[in-house]
């Protein structure tokens, strides 16, 4: 009996530490940028916790590259809510979301060793490459001074995300334009929405800026003499 107990308490030791790996490789292929590596990964997790939440939002990520919106919102709602039976074992507010996003997206920019801002908005997976470019950006040290105004908003409450509850009324693309390269790789398209917040095509929600990144940015184009567009429209 005794022997038996030792050979299944072994066993569980054993799964739990595959289990953690293949958690630790799940974050290294999210923090690498190796997209089919995670989906893979997460796969392989959800088959033994169908709820575990970095696996479920690593195959939106990949649903999502891949058009398959109907299974992305199938993950996106694993990671919304967690229940064990009828009680409630963790529930992810909009907020987490948009922070698990935060950190995907300053893994990407990160790696840029050029920035283009045109003059155009975030056009949805659609190309950019033929806006009209108002400045590039190639220095190091200026990409990294650059990239160091994108400073977010952190909200504790889903309202507090809410297009009411920040000022953000309007349903406009936004615009400048603005996108970060690695060589010939595309790591995100985005736009500015009237100077308060970020759009990213990689993404569901806006980024919310903080004051300090808002007068940052607005003092950054002022002196290089492109517009912000700052005037909200009227489309709620």
């Amino acid at each position: 009996m005794k022997k038996t107990l030792c050979i299944a308490a072994a066993t569980a030791v054993f799964t739990s530490c595959v289990f953690a790996d293949l958690h630790d490789d799940l974050d290294d292929a999210l923090e690498s940028g190796e997209m089919e590596e995670a989906a893979r990964l997460a796969s392989e997790i959800v088959k033994k916790t169908p709820d575990d939440y970095t696996a479920n939002f690593a195959l939106a990520l990949d649903c999502e590259a891949k058009e398959k919106f109907k299974e992305m919102a199938k993950h996106l709602k694993r990671c919304l809510r967690f229940k064990s039976g009828t009680k409630t074992v963790r529930e992810i507010t909009v907020a987490d979301l948009v922070e698990t996003g935060v950190a995907d997206f300053k893994k990407r920019v990160v790696q840029a060793d050029k920035i283009v801002i045109r003059d155009g908005t975030v056009n949805w997976d659609l190309p950019t490459d033929k806006d009209p470019v108002l400045c590039t950006i190639t220095d190091p040290k200026e990409i990294a001074a650059f990239n160091k105004m994108f400073v977010f908003v952190e909200k504790a409450k889903k309202s507090d995300w809410q297009p009411s509850d920040t000022g953000q009324l309007c349903r406009c693309e936004g615009g400048p334009g603005i996108d970060w390269w690695k060589g010939g790789e595309k790591l995100a398209q985005t736009a500015l929405h009237h100077g308060t917040s970020l759009w990213w095509d990689g993404f569901t929600w806006d980024f919310f800026l903080t004051p300090s990144s808002k007068d940052a940015l607005a003092k950054w184009f002022s002196a290089h003499s492109i517009d912000l567009k700052t005037e909200k429209g009227t489309n709620p």
